[in-house]
C-alpha cells in the first residue's frame, strides 16, 4: 500500500468520515509530501534530514543550538513545530523504542494527539461530511500554519483530488444496455482512473496534479490539463522510463501512485 492509502485507511478505522480522511491527507501532503522523515526545508541548508534525525534520536542539538523539542523546526508528516507538540511526538516514539521519523509511530501519533489535544477537531472529523469546513478547521486549529489562507488555497485542491480517488470517482457517463435488461444503466465507479491527456479536464486531472506535487514537480493544482501540465507529465514519464508522450495511462498512473513509506 502507498502512504496515502495507509493513512486514509487508518483514518477510516479511527471513525473519520471519507471527507475528513481526504482533508487529513491534503494537509499531510501540503506539510510534508507524505514523508515522515521530512525536516523543514530551511534547515536543510545547515543539516540534512538524516543527520537531523540522528541527532534528534540521540538527544543531541539538532538546529540553532537547541534539541529536537525546542528547535522550532517543523518535522514529520504534520511538520510538528511547537515545543509541546514535538515533545509529545518525541516521547511517543521513545516509549515505542523507535526513531522520531518512524512511519508507524507518526501515523498513530496523529490520532492520539488529535483526540487528546484537539477534541473538537477530532469529533468533527468523525461526524462532518463538509469538506470545506473540515479543510478550514484542520488548517486553522490543528495545523495552524503562518499563512492559513495560502495553505487553504493550495491544499483544498489536494482534498478534492483524494476525494475523487477514494469516493467520488465516476466512469465515463455512457449508459450500459443489454438485451436482457433494456433499461440503460450508468457504469459503476471505477479505479484505476481513466487515461487522460491535454484538454481532458476530468476529475482525474486533479489527482494527476496532486501526485506530481508529491513527486516533487512544481505544478499548479487547478484541474486544468494544459501545456504546462503536459510538460511536467512528460518529465515524470521520462524520469521513470516510460513513454514520454504526455498521455497518462495505466503505466503512468501506476508509477504516480508509488508513494511508499520511507522506513
Amino acid at each position: 500500500m502507498t502512504v496515502p492509502d495507509i493513512l486514509y485507511q487508518r483514518a477510516l478505522d479511527e471513525g473519520f468520515t471519507v471527507e475528513a480522511a481526504c482533508a487529513l491527507l491534503a494537509n499531510i501532503q501540503g506539510e510534508s509530501a507524505f514523508r515522515s522523515d521530512n525536516a523543514e526545508n530551511r534547515v536543510n541548508r545547515v543539516i540534512s534530514d538524516e543527520d537531523y534525525i540522528r541527532c534528534a534520536d540521540a538527544g543531541m542539538q539538532t538546529y540553532n543550538g537547541k534539541n529536537f523539542i525546542y528547535d522550532e523546526v517543523g518535522f514529520g508528516y504534520a511538520q510538528w513545530t511547537f515545543w509541546s507538540r514535538k515533545k509529545g511526538l518525541y516521547e511517543f516514539c521513545k516509549n515505542r523504542g523507535v526513531s522520531v521519523a518512524d512511519h508507524e509511530a507518526q501515523k498513530e501519533f496523529i490520532f492520539v494527539e488529535m483526540k487528546r489535544d484537539f477534541p473538537a477537531i477530532y469529533n468533527l472529523c468523525k461526524t462532518s461530511h463538509d469538506l470545506d469546513k473540515l479543510m478550514h478547521d484542520l488548517i486553522w486549529i490543528w495545523e495552524n500554519p503562518a499563512d492559513k489562507n495560502g495553505a487553504l488555497a493550495v491544499r483544498y485542491p489536494y482534498a478534492r483530488a483524494w476525494y475523487a480517488k477514494y469516493n467520488a470517482w465516476s466512469a465515463p457517463a455512457t449508459p450500459v444496455q443489454t438485451e436482457s435488461d433494456p433499461e440503460p444503466k450508468q457504469e459503476e465507479k471505477t479505479w484505476p482512473p481513466r487515461t487522460i491527456n491535454s484538454g481532458l479536464n476530468w476529475p482525474e486531472t486533479w489527482l494527476l496534479q496532486a501526485l506530481l506535487k508529491c513527486h516533487g514537480y512544481n505544478v499548479i493544482v487547478n484541474g486544468i490539463f494544459g501545456s504546462d501540465l503536459t510538460a511536467k507529465t512528460k518529465e515524470f514519464q521520462y524520469a521513470n522510463f516510460l513513454d514520454a508522450d504526455g498521455v497518462v495511462g495505466p503505466m503512468t498512473w501506476k508509477k504516480l501512485l508509488e508513494l511508499t513509506t520511507n522506513q
